[in-house]
This record gives structure tokens, C-alpha cells and sequence, in this order.
């Protein structure tokens, strides 16, 4: 099987996006029926590290926009069995490549970007689709509200979490001097993105909530927000704001390598968003051991099973929050064992069988 796989970043990209695509792009290669993967990616911002030997990367497409339409003509006059198309803003190209070349066309969706209406254009291109692989039965609904997709078409492909990379220790002892954290210390956590559109993560319900937090706790409660963008000096005034200097800190983009470090120097996991698809890094945080707290209002209570290996808050209530965390800076660190269900060899499984119904 010769697959074309159109996206925006996988390899050297940053954020769930990206790790999506290169779990998948692994996947792929790792199934005995690929052949061969030709990878069409517009962004590479750093190092693309290790790529299966099936995937041949095209350095032309990550020319821009012209490139990437260049590359994907030139790809269109050759033999491709399937398409996929790793974003619903490529779906256009990824649809005359498929007629032109007879493919079967996989489309993959993930939260926000599908769950409102992208007009009659964008509903004539999905009559094409074979398959849609969505992360969450969430943003499987709210996607057939408009489009009206057939239901049959879902592939349900929750993020699938890699139990070598993360896993459960002790706080590192770097980062317990760099956030001068003692024994006293109770660490809370976020890691999320900051530009000025994603204000959905829930950073700010958790920095309201935190004066109710300190005043009635004897712990040092240190919250440490991992992440950067545009919105990072707006969220340090309100900081200011709130008196909190002594309690929050930001630590910026890390590297990939260091996120398990960072997830076990936490107590608490927190992500209370309104518009998460699923949540990746709640996998991630379970992983190291961490509790975690998420949201009912997004897919995020997917990852976390509902409630059943977390807590769902909603984040419109500022007191929930609040309770939510002083009862979960308490609660004993363990990964869960339902958490197997979504570990990287179930992501290949559910992979492997909608290749062989296509």
C-alpha cells in the first residue's frame, strides 16, 4: 500500500498536532501492508529527529504554500492507494488528488477547527472522504451537526500515549531548585500553548481561582505554567493583578525531552478548557502519575474516562476549580491501570484494522 500524507507539521513541529501526526506517520510505517508513506508537510520550525525509513520526507513542499501545492501536483501523476489528509484546511488539495489518482481519501479532525461550519464547498469535498479518524466521539458530534457526514464514515483514533517516555519518578532535582520547591511545596500544572486565540486552555479560570486556593490552604501552592506565546504577557499582568507573583511562574516552551521532568514535578495536572479536543497531555500527566483535572465541557473528559482516572470540573465555575484543586494537590500520585487503553500498540491496533476496512 503507497500512501500520500498531507499536513500542516509532524516531524520538528511542535504541539499535539504534530505529535499526533508523528504517531500516526509511525504507526503507518510500523504496518507490514504500507509500502511506502510520501510525507507532505508546509511547516518543519525545528530538527525533524528520527524518521521511519517509509517515509520519504519532500523538503520541496516545505517551501510555502505554492511549494506544498507544487509538490502535491507532482505527487498527483503518481500511484497513490490512499490519501490522507492530516487537516481539514488541505482537505481541497487532498480531494483532487484522490479523484485524479482513484485513491481512497482518509480524512483526520481533531477538535475546534470542526466543530462549526466551513460552508457548501467544504461539505461537497467530504462526499469523497472514506474515512474520517477523529480523536474524540466530541468532535465526531459536533462535526456531523453541520456537515451532516455519514456516522459510518468515523473512525474513533483517541492520541495514544508512549509508556517509554513517560513514566512515573521522583521530582527531578534541576527543577526543584529552579522553582525553589521544598518539602512543603504542592506543585500545580499546565501545559498549553499561549497565543491570544487559545484562551480556551483555562489558564486564567485556574489563576482566579488561586487566591481562593492560597487563602485556605497551609501549603505552598506553586502553580507553574509551561507554554508560550503572544498571550503570556497579558496572562503575567493579570498575574500582577491578583498579587500571585510569589505563587505562579512561567516557564516558557521546553524542550520535548523535558516534559516528563516537568509532569513529575507536579502534584496536580490542570487543563479546565471549553474547546479541547481531546487533551493529549492529560495522557501524559496520568503517564508520570500525575491527578489531573479536566473539563465537561470539551472532549476532554474523554481522556479522561469521563471521570472515571480524573476530575471534571466546570470551568465556568470558579469554585469548582478551586475545590478541585485543593482536593487534588492531596491526592496520592498513580498511573491509573485503564490508562493501558490508550497506550501507542492500541493506536497501531486501531490503525492497522481501519486500513483493512479501507
Amino acid at each position: 500500500m503507497k500512501i500520500l500524507y498531507l499536513c500542516t507539521d509532524s516531524y520538528g513541529g511542535h504541539g499535539g498536532i504534530a505529535q499526533y501526526n508523528r504517531d500516526t506517520l509511525d504507526a503507518l510505517a510500523a504496518n507490514v501492508d504500507v509500502t511506502e508513506i510520501t510525507l507532505l508537510q508546509r511547516l518543519m520550525p525545528a530538527s525533524p529527529g528520527r524518521i521511519p525509513d517509509k517515509v520519504k520526507l519532500s523538503k520541496l513542499a516545505l517551501g510555502g504554500k505554492i511549494a506544498f501545492t507544487v509538490s502535491t501536483a507532482i505527487e498527483m501523476a503518481r500511484e497513490k492507494d490512499v490519501i490522507i489528509c492530516a487537516h481539514i484546511n488541505l482537505l481541497q488539495i487532498a480531494f483532487f488528488a484522490s479523484v485524479l489518482r482513484n485513491s481512497r481519501l482518509i480524512l483526520l479532525v481533531y477538535g475546534i477547527e470542526v466543530w462549526e461550519s466551513l460552508g457548501l464547498v467544504t461539505k461537497f469535498f467530504l462526499r469523497k472522504v472514506s474515512q474520517i479518524w477523529t480523536i474524540s466521539d466530541f468532535t465526531k458530534q459536533k462535526m456531523i451537526s453541520w456537515s451532516k457526514a455519514d456516522g459510518k464514515k468515523f473512525r474513533i483514533m483517541p492520541n495514544g500515549i508512549d509508556f517509554e517516555k513517560y513514566y512515573s519518578g521522583p521530582r527531578p532535582q534541576y527543577l526543584v531548585d529552579r522553582y525553589k520547591v521544598d518539602s512543603r511545596s504542592k506543585v500545580i500544572m499546565t501545559l498549553a500553548r499561549l497565543p491570544s486565540y487559545d484562551r480556551y486552555k483555562g489558564v486564567d479560570e485556574v489563576l482566579e481561582a488561586m487566591p481562593a486556593v492560597l487563602e485556605q490552604s497551609n501549603e505552598n501552592i506553586i502553580y507553574i505554567v509551561v507554554g508560550d506565546g503572544e498571550d503570556r504577557k497579558r496572562l503575567q499582568d493579570k498575574v500582577k493583578a491578583l498579587s500571585l507573583e510569589a505563587n505562579v511562574f512561567f516557564a516558557g516552551r521546553i524542550l520535548e525531552s523535558e516534559k516528563a521532568d516537568y509532569l513529575n514535578l507536579a502534584d496536580l495536572f490542570i487543563l479546565p478548557g471549553r474547546c479541547e479536543g481531546f487533551g493529549f497531555v492529560f495522557l501524559e500527566a496520568m503517564a508520570c502519575g500525575v491527578p489531573v483535572v479536566g473539563s465537561t465541557l470539551d472532549g476532554s473528559r474523554e481522556a479522561l474516562m469521563n471521570g472515571e482516572i480524573g476530575t471534571l470540573v466546570n470551568p465556568l465555575e470558579i469554585d469548582a476549580v478551586a475545590r478541585a484543586i485543593r482536593d487534588g494537590v492531596y491526592k496520592k500520585k498513580g498511573v491509573p491501570s485503564q490508562i493501558v487503553y490508550f497506550g501507542i500498540s492500541s493506536f497501531r491496533a486501531r490503525i492497522a484494522e481501519s486500513l483493512k476496512q479501507i
